[in-house]
C-alpha cells in the first residue's frame, strides 16, 4: 500500500513548496520504511546532481550556512550543518536501528533541493549586506554573480561582491547593517561578504574603517595580499599592495597576522605595524610618529600613480579613464594623473595648518588647466574627503612652471567635508589634466608653513631645448 501522506509531501518537496515542518515529517516517514527510503533516495540523487552543477552549492557547509543566515538559527538547519560537517546531532536511533545522522544527512539533501531553486534565481551572496553611503568619481561595483555596474549611486544596496574606486579623486563609503563603515579611495579594490561574519578582501589600495562592536566569535576579518586583520570594534586605516600592508590603529585594537610566516601581533590605539611579503624580521607594533607640518617630495620615492622618467628626474602624468558617478554618464573621460603618497607607510603624518602653502615645480608641453588635489584623513580617524584647487600655470619656453597654492584655495569636492583642509592629515597629493595630454610632469612638491620666511626656488632658466 502506498503512503498517500508521503506522496503528498514528496509532491510538495518537488514543487518547492514544503515547509520546514513538512520536511521533518517527510524525513520521519522515510526512516520508518525501507521502501520509502529507496523512493526518497532515488528522487534526491537527481536533485543532488542538480545541486552539484552549481558551483556555489558544491560546498554544502557554505551553502547551508548561507541558508541559515537568511532564516535564522532554526534547529532543523543547525542539525543539517552538523550532519554536513560530519558531527552527529543528539544520539538517538531511528526505527531501523541506524543512527539519526542518516536522517540529518538526508535532511541536508532536502534542504539543498528546497532552496536550490531560490539560489538558481539569486546567486549566493545576493542578500543585501551593506549600502553605499557616499561616493565620488569613478566607482565600479561587481556583484557576486559577475554583473558589473558602473552607474552605482548613494543609497544602493550591496550584496557580496567587489567595490572599486578607479581614480585619484574617487572614493566610496559603504555602511553595513550594524553601522560599521568602510571607505576606500584612490585606486582601490575591496571585496565584501557576510555569511557567518563580515569578511573584506582589500586587493590593493587604501581603506579607512570605523567598526561597531562585533558579536562574540564573529569578528570582522580583513584580508590583504600580505596580512590578515581581526577586528572586534575599532577605527583604523589600511594601505595594501602586493609587497606590504600598513595598519594604523586610531581607536581600539586590531590583531594582525603576517601571512609570510604566521607571526601575530596586537596593534593598540595610536600604533602602526607593517606586514611585508618578504621582510621576515621582528613583527610588532610601534607608536605612530608625531605629526609634522612641513613636507617635501623625494622622488622617485612615494610615487602613487604616474611614470618615473629617470633621465629627466620627473614624474610623468599617466593616463587614467574616469567615469563619473552620475547616472547616464556612460562615456569615460581620459585623465592624465601624477600622484604622490605623503602620510603612508613609515612616513610621519603630515598635518596641514592654517597659512600653509604648496610649492610645485613641474613642466608642461602645452598650456592647460591643472587640477591639484589633496586626499585628507582625520588626525585620529577616518577618511576626510578630497580637496581641489585649479590653476593654469605660466610656462617658460622650455615648458617649466612654478606655482604657489595657498591652503585656502583648496575646496572640498563634496559639501559634507570640511571647507578647509586645515587641521587634517594629508594622505595623498595629486595633480591632473582633463581630456588633454599636456605633457604634465612633476619635479618636486613642497609644503611650507610661512611662504614669506622661505623664498621660493627660482624656476629653471629656459634652455631652449625640447621638453623631455
Amino acid at each position: 500500500m502506498r503512503d498517500e501522506r508521503f506522496e503528498h509531501l514528496m509532491g510538495r518537496l518537488l514543487d518547492e513548496e514544503a515547509t520546514p515542518d513538512e520536511l521533518r515529517e517527510l524525513v520521519a516517514l522515510a526512516e520508518q520504511s525501507p521502501d520509502l527510503q529507496a523512493e526518497l533516495q532515488h528522487q534526491l540523487e537527481t536533485a543532488e546532481m542538480l545541486a552539484q552543477a552549481e558551483d556555489d552549492l558544491r560546498d554544502g557547509s557554505l551553502f547551508v550556512s548561507t541558508i541559515q543566515s537568511r532564516i535564522g538559527d532554526d534547529p532543523f538547519v543547525t542539525q543539517v550543518r552538523s550532519a554536513i560537517a560530519g558531527a552527529p546531532g543528539p544520539a538517538r536511533t531511528g526505527s531501523l536501528g541506524r543512527p539519526t545522522l542518516w536522517a540529518a544527512s538526508l535532511a541536508a539533501m532536502i534542504a539543498i533541493v528546497v532552496f536550490a531553486s531560490m539560489f538558481f534565481r539569486e546567486p549566493v551572496g545576493e542578500k543585501a549586506i551593506a549600502t553605499i553611503a557616499d561616493l565620488n568619481g569613478a566607482v565600479q561595483w561587481t556583484s557576486g554573480n559577475g554583473r558589473v555596474e558602473l552607474d552605482v549611486e548613494v543609497g544602493q544596496s550591496l550584496a557580496g561582491g567587489t567595490i572599486e574606486s578607479l581614480a585619484a579623486d574617487a572614493w566610496v563609503t559603504v555602511t553595513f547593517h550594524d553601522g560599521s563603515t568602510v571607505t576606500i579611495s584612490g585606486v582601490s579594490a575591496l571585496a565584501i561578504s557576510e555569511i557567518d561574519q563580515k569578511e573584506l578582501h582589500l586587493r590593493a589600495g587604501t581603506l579607512s574603517a570605523t567598526v561597531s562592536p562585533q558579536p562574540a566569535g564573529k569578528t570582522l576579518l580583513i584580508h590583504t595580499p600580505t596580512a590578515e586583520l581581526t577586528v572586534i570594534g575599532t577605527q583604523f586605516n589600511v594601505d595594501a599592495d602586493a609587497a606590504a600592508t600598513v595598519l594604523t590603529v586610531n581607536r581600539g585594537k586590531v590583531r594582525a597576522t603576517r601571512l609570510a610566516d604566521g607571526s601575530v601581533a596586537d596593534v593598540p590605539a595610536d600604533h602602526k605595524i607593517v606586514a611585508a611579503a618578504s621582510r621576515l624580521g621582528a613583527f610588532h607594533a610601534s607608536p605612530r610618529p608625531q605629526s609634522v607640518s612641513v613636507w617635501k617630495s623625494s622622488l622617485p620615492k612615494g610615487i602613487a600613480y604616474g611614470t618615473w622618467t629617470p633621465q629627466a628626474q620627473q614624474l610623468k602624468a599617466a593616463p587614467m579613464l574616469w567615469r563619473g558617478c552620475e547616472r547616464n554618464q556612460h562615456d569615460p573621460i581620459l585623465l592624465y594623473v601624477a600622484s604622490l603618497s605623503v602620510s603612508r607607510g613609515d612616513q610621519p603624518p603630515v598635518e596641514l595648518r592654517p597659512g600653509a602653502t604648496f610649492r610645485v615645480h613641474g613642466r608642461l608641453t602645452a598650456s592647460a588647466e591643472v587640477l591639484f588635489g589633496l586626499t585628507m584623513l582625520e588626525p585620529k580617524g577616518g577618511f576626510a574627503g578630497k580637496h581641489i584647487a585649479r590653476r593654469r600655470p605660466d610656462i617658460a619656453e622650455n615648458g617649466a612652471f612654478f606655482v604657489e597654492i595657498d591652503l585656502d584655495e583648496f575646496k572640498p569636492e563634496h559639501a559634507q567635508y570640511a571647507q578647509s583642509p586645515a587641521g587634517l592629515v594629508l594622505y595623498d597629493w595629486w595633480s591632473l589634466t582633463v581630456k588633454e595630454d599636456a605633457g604634465l610632469m612633476i619635479e618636486r612638491v613642497e609644503l611650507i608653513q610661512d611662504a614669506s620666511a622661505s623664498p621660493p626656488d627660482k624656476p629653471h632658466a629656459p634652455d631652449h631645448s625640447e621638453p623631455k
